[in-house]
């Protein structure tokens, strides 16, 4: 019988074996046997049947690799590595990482010729030649690397290397150039070890080298290690820790940016493939590839994959694909893709596609796609295309496309498409479409089509469908007419009428020259027309006006309530007369009893109230003009 520690054993066993055996059935995609008929196709629809029979996919770069190409081919039961040999004339490299085969350049051959190889103290010590196998050439600047201990290095300007390998059974050294097919050697020793280091190949698409070139690049990365990693494309390996004062000077040497780590200590900075766990750095960290789950520096982070977790900086963070958690730092934030979750910064935040989650700056956020979420900053946000949920700013937001949700600016709120919900703004809100929603500002509204409400000095719309409430309403559609009236009062009155049949504001101004004393006057009136047929209207207006007498020393304030029937006689001359609700309130230190006499005699339902206020029943009748 099986103890409980023998049956652990074996099923952990059984784990391994299963494990390895997954591992290596993925990694086979090139020993494949596929069968291929076709006539005058192109060969990137050959390789698509060709995964589809494999059931893995190709990765691969128009740019290099001629897929637009039309060939014949017939071949049955023959293996990928083969078939891709024939397709390409043996000018194509290939790498594999589960799920893909890698295709890239290889037009050129080159091989190793092993100068001295010796085995003291269990140490290989090998020394050579890299060259060019058509031409004789020995090529500079090629990298020859162990993939299982990490220990690389360049050949120098005669295409001469050595290196240094402590304690292996065997040795394989890969030799790989930009251009060049890869080329092995084995060296065989009968000293054990135990590798446990893995490492695997990355989707040529996803080797990132804009970190390189960026201002830390360029500034901390040595020529050897981008030669190194223009060399090695995608070969990446994975290891537990590392340590580094610099780039370069650390415990992966010239193959840090080929290491994925769980964690990463950089005493100034650190230059590495990625990042699995947490890093931090004294100055900045600089990874090419994605990195999980804590970044921090005290000045810079580049990153040329995905950060997924927290990424904190003292200066910036710049990110060339997606960020998925939480960014800050203390001036700006740079997201070359998508950004999820949490983004602020003392300064600026920049995301080139979209944006969902929270984003805060002190001066400018900018988004080059969809923002959805809740955006602040103390100068403007501005966004390329949608923008759905809470906007505000201290000078004004900007959206390329529509709008939805809160916007709020001390100046200008702008939706380059259609703007639904709630906008305020000190100067103006501008829709370049449709605006539904309630719209508040201190000078315009402006909108290609009105719906819902305006609240401002001033509106502006091709078509106005809403309301506007507003000192002047500026549309196609709308009312521009001029009116010329009388009342009960003998002012004499010129106004212009805007708006729409819902809410039309008239501003007007009048005079009296019959009585002894002439009256002054000026005013605004809102109103609503009941249309009752093509050429009758039924319109209900309430207005405020104040009076002044001639000698500018009477003042009084006039409040109506209109009901008035308006008939069109024309399309441009129309006529309108009805009721009025007339509340006058006197200033007593400016009126005098003639003044006061002369403007409420002989008026229809008269009223005097205890507080000086005077009411009666008035008239208006007038004529609309255009």
């Amino acid at each position: 019988m099986f103890n409980l520690s023998q049956l652990v054993r074996l099923l952990l066993a059984a784990v391994c074996i299963l494990f390895t055996c997954g591992f290596a059935v993925a990694q086979n995609n090139l020993n494949r046997i596929v069968t291929v008929n076709v006539k005058q196709q192109k060969i990137a629809d050959i390789l698509t049947s060709i995964g589809k029979q494999g059931n893995f996919y190709f990765s691969y770069s128009n740019s290099w690799i001629p897929t637009d190409s039309v060939v014949n081919v017939s071949v049955s039961g023959m293996p990928v590595r083969v078939l891709l040999d024939m397709l390409f004339n043996g000018k194509v490299d290939y790498k594999e990482s589960p799920g893909y085969v890698i295709l890239r350049p290889a037009p050129y051959r080159l091989s190793v010729q092993p100068e001295n190889f010796t085995e003291p103290d269990n140490t290989y010590i090998i020394s050579g030649y890299v060259i060019d196998e058509q031409t004789g050439t020995k090529l500079a600047n090629a990298s020859i690397y162990e993939k299982h201990l990490l220990v690389s290095t360049l050949t120098d300007r005669n295409g001469f290397f050595e290196m240094k390998i402590k304690h292996a059974s065997s040795v394989t050294l890969t030799v790989s150039k930009d251009m060049y097919r890869d080329t092995s050697i084995n060296f065989l020793s009968d000293v054990k070890i135990y590798r446990n280091r893995s490492y695997g190949y990355y989707d040529a698409d996803t080797v990132y080298r804009k970190v390189e070139r960026s201002w830390l690049g360029n500034m901390f990365i040595t020529s050897k290690q981008k030669i190194q990693s223009l060399n090695l494309g995608g070969f990446i390996a994975a290891m537990p820790v590392q340590m580094s004062l610099t780039p370069g000077l650390g415990s992966h040497g010239l193959m840090s940016g080929q290491v994925v780590d769980k964690v990463s200590l950089n005493l100034i900075g650190g230059y590495n493939a990625g990042v699995n766990g947490v890093e931090f750095a004294g100055v900045f960290n600089l990874n090419k590839h994605d990195v999980k789950y804590i970044q921090a520096a005290g000045v810079s982070n580049a990153t040329g994959g995905t950060v997924t977790g927290a990424q904190f900086a003292g200066i910036s963070n710049i990110v060339y694909r997606n960020v998925k958690g939480a960014q800050a730092s203390g001036v700006f934030n740079v997201d070359k893709e998508n950004m999820y979750g949490f983004q602020a910064s003392g300064m600026a935040n920049k995301v080139k596609l979209d944006m969902e989650g929270f984003q805060a700056a002190g001066a400018v956020n900018r988004v080059g796609g969809q923002m959805r979420g809740f955006q602040a900053s103390g100068v403007a946000n501005i966004n390329k295309q949608n923008t759905t949920g809470f906007q505000a700013a201290g000078a004004f937001n900007s959206t390329g496309g529509d709008f939805k949700g809160f916007q709020a600016s001390g100046v200008l709120n702008r939706a380059g498409g259609n703007a639904v919900g709630f906008r305020a703004a000190a100067l103006a809100n501008i829709s370049g479409n449709v605006s539904n929603g309630l719209q508040i500002a201190g000078v315009f509204n402006k909108a290609r089509v009105l719906k819902g409400l305006s609240i401002s000095p001033v509106t502006i719309a091709d078509t106005l469908v809403g309301c506007a409430f507003s000192l002047l309403s500026i549309s196609k559609n709308g009312y521009h007419n001029v009116v010329v009236y009388t009342d009960e009062l003998h002012i004499n009155t010129i106004g212009f009428k805007s708006g729409n049949a819902k809410l039309y504001t008239k501003l007007f101004a009048g005079v009296n020259l019959t009585d002894s004393t002439r009256y002054y006057t000026y005013g605004i009136a809102f109103g609503h027309d009941f249309i009752l047929s093509n050429r009758a209207s039924l319109s209900t207006e309430a207005s405020i006006q104040p009076i002044m007498s001639g000698n500018w020393k009477g003042q009084y304030a006039l409040n109506k309530l209109k009901a008035l029937l308006n008939i069109a006689v024309t399309r441009k001359l129309g006529l309108f007369a009805g009721p009025s609700f007339t509340l006058l309130q006197a200033a007593e230190a400016h009126t005098t009893s003639t003044e006061l006499a002369q403007l409420t005699s002989n008026k229809i339902g008269y009223k005097s109230y205890s507080d000086g206020n005077k009411s009666w029943i008035g008239w208006t009748f007038g004529i609309t003009l255009f």
